[in-house]
């Protein structure tokens, strides 16, 4: 409390160049005297703070003080403000104006970089996803929703939300799911008719031991793959993976790289269609065509 009250005087004198020790004390609810003490506490670490009296007195910066001078650099200041636009890009907070604040204070141009995490046409409804999503985990909330698998499944999920997980460009809940017995990954995209339950779950709930269950440290089980693409699907390949672990062959690009097996990369792989074949693990390739069966089966009783 006492370093975020310095932290937030020198905010205040930044934006109003001058304020009243009893203004300070009556907005942090502390004495004068705690106030000063304040003052004096800067002035020693080396913030050129000063107080004056009379009518027109009060606390003062010196003229042309700027904090990042004392305290950052240019490079680290700009470090700051893309993390700061990044994280305000993402609708889990709400705009404190802190942004406005920094941007101030390092009087550095924020408006080179524009981030928006939500799809096309749908940010109001992203935004109030996350943020019931975001209250469910801070008050240890029961979610439930209706989940659409990658085979275009509805399916009743309950669970105890834990997270928030970002990866290659798309959000994932993680949380231990009632109906599996076991913690799993939600593609937040997918997540729908999302309602927060009145049943409060205890932390311990979430770490319930079952097989296979996702460590909490998001530490990932991975296992060698390799893909073969055709060249007319490059721009999709270079999207996903790094140029080191794409060879071009005479029949196409190959890929080999450290991937889990889960239902991104089924689902990624099953977006190609025919233009894709896994070279390697066979188990890999028996699921992918399993589910490649099970989707043209779907298609045909629909028709």
């Amino acid at each position: 409390m006492y370093s975020s009250r310095l932290l937030e005087i020198l905010f205040m004198l930044t934006e109003t160049k001058r304020v009243t020790a009893s203004q300070l004390a009556t907005h942090f609810n502390v004495s004068v005297r705690t106030i000063y003490r304040d003052v004096d506490a800067l002035s020693a670490s080396g913030v050129p703070i000063y107080a004056t009296t009379g009518r027109k007195g009060g606390i003062h910066l010196m003229d042309n003080f700027i904090l990042n001078k004392l305290l950052l650099t240019e490079s680290e200041q700009k470090e700051i403000l893309l993390g700061l636009q990044t994280i305000k890009a993402v609708p889990i907070i709400e705009d404190s104006g802190v942004m406005r604040k920094i941007s101030q204070l390092f009087q550095l141009n924020d408006s080179w970089i524009d981030v928006d995490f939500s799809r096309w046409g749908n940010h109001d409804s992203d935004k109030l996803k996350f943020n019931q999503i975001k209250q469910s985990i801070l008050e240890n909330k029961t979610l439930s929703f209706i989940y659409i698998s990658s085979s275009g499944d509805k399916k009743y999920r309950t669970i105890n939300p834990s997270k928030l997980r970002y990866k290659h460009k798309d959000w994932y809940l993680y949380g231990y799911c009632h109906d599996k017995r076991d913690h799993r990954l939600f593609k937040i995209t997918r997540i729908t008719q999302l309602n927060i339950q009145s049943k409060i779950f205890e932390q311990d709930d979430n770490k319930a031991t079952a097989p296979h269950v996702i460590n909490d440290d998001w530490t990932e089980n991975k296992a060698s793959i390799k893909l073969l693409f055709p060249n007319e699907v490059a721009y999709r390949v270079y999207d996903v993976f790094q140029e080191s672990l794409i060879t071009q062959e005479q029949n196409g690009l190959v890929v080999t790289a450290e991937l889990e097996f889960d239902e991104w990369l089924y689902s990624y792989l099953l977006s190609f269609g025919p233009n894709v074949t896994v070279i390697s693990p066979q188990c890999v390739r028996e699921e992918l065509v399993r589910r490649h069966k099970l989707s043209i089966h779907q298609l045909e009783t629909y028709i």
